[in-house]
């Protein structure tokens, strides 16, 4: 979306497909609609034969198609390991696992570079596979089919132990399977998922989490894509691009506070921008976190909503600029961050219960002569 921003020209369509491609069309949707397609999906035999015949240029955002002759661009698999590894070393830990997922090109890319990197490692490295495809987000403690191994080695592992998943959902399967087995998060197991995504946040406790460079990747393909059908793209290579940093939460770093949290520059932001009008959209795009995600965090945190901040910190600017000068409505609205004077009025009627001018009115009749 930030490269179509500066593009105006191009036009964007969103498909979505069903996992069982033997149920799909013989066509992909967008044949005859699109020039190209980026993908974010998992590479398999039929879904690489259904991407050729749409017969369009594809470029994938993911690492799943390494090797097909689609361009992929991706995180650079052994930067994830390394910082991982450095991570659980600065922690303390001797014992380091790897959590992968069968049937996943990501997950044995991952995988590979792990063990290539923990060589260079004084520490004790096991790596177990989960052999089946996790689509909940957390399990139920019956529901343990697919994932005995990773049962088995938190049973068996001499404590402490840090693992690394191959992806946050990944590892909330493992802190959710160290919980019910009793064991302290991190005393004992410590878990570093990947991606940064929702299910960290939701986590309980929540898990702190590799945090990829999703945003340039996109960029990158769009523009990458774009040069292919103007004929003017350089390279079709894949592109390796490094993580971004690690984003510290309790299953690794225990319940103290770090330095400044998602909410803490949530916060500044609004401090500094309730004023131009901003909306709870322009938060979360702020601190790169879904909406969703940030509200019930910040909720959580704060005890308040995202919204109910802007407006009080807008209000309080409103009564400052009636109490102390002789502007106008209309003015004193664009100067909080509304298009026009009802908006201020309506705020002042649901908070105050009466009109700007009512408020300017009282505040001057009550000051001392």
């Amino acid at each position: 979306m930030r490269y179509l921003a500066n593009n105006e020209s191009i036009e964007l369509r969103d498909y979505r497909y069903i996992e069982n491609l033997e149920l799909q069309s013989e066509q992909p949707p967008w044949t005859g609609e699109v020039n190209g397609v980026i993908i974010n999906a998992a590479n398999s035999p039929e879904m690489l034969t259904w991407l050729k015949r749409g017969r369009v240029p594809v470029v994938s955002a993911t690492g799943d198609f390494r090797g097909t002759g689609i361009p992929a661009l991706t995180t650079d698999t052994g930067l994830i390991a390394k910082m991982a590894l450095d991570h659980f070393e600065s922690l303390g830990h001797c014992r380091v696992a790897f959590i992968s997922q069968i049937n996943n090109s990501v997950s044995e890319a991952r995988k590979t570079a792990f063990l290539k990197e923990a060589a260079k490692y004084d520490l004790e490295i096991t790596s177990i596979e989960v052999t089946k495809r996790l689509k909940e987000m957390f399990g139920k403690e019956e529901n343990w089919e697919g994932v005995e191994n990773l049962i088995a080695f938190l049973k068996e592992s001499p404590k402490p132990v840090g693992i690394l998943a191959m992806n946050d959902r990944v590892g909330t399967w493992a802190v959710h399977w160290a919980t019910q087995l009793g064991f302290a998060i991190p005393e004992q197991v410590a878990v570093l998922g990947v991606g940064d995504s929702d299910l960290s946040r939701l986590c309980s406790p929540p898990m702190s989490t590799i945090r990829l460079q999703s945003d340039e990747i996109g960029f990158q393909a769009a523009q990458l894509l774009h040069q292919i059908l103007l004929g003017e793209a350089k390279s079709k290579r894949d592109l390796d691009f490094p993580p971004l940093r690690i984003v510290l939460r309790e299953s690794t770093m225990g319940p103290q506070r770090s330095a400044i949290t998602d909410i803490d520059r949530a916060i500044q932001f609004i401090e500094e921008k309730a004023c131009d009008g901003i909306r709870t959209q322009d938060v979360a795009n702020e601190v790169r976190i879904s909406l969703r995600a940030l509200e019930q965090e910040f909720k959580k945190s704060v005890g308040r909503t995202i919204g109910s901040l802007i407006q009080e910190i807008r209000l309080n600017r409103a009564k400052h600029l009636l109490e102390t000068t002789d502007l106008s409505t209309q003015r004193i609205a664009s100067m909080i961050g509304f298009t026009h004077y009802s908006c201020l009025n309506r705020m002042t009627a649901r908070t105050l219960g009466m009109t700007p001018i009512q408020y300017r009115k009282q505040c001057r009749e009550n000051q001392p002569k």
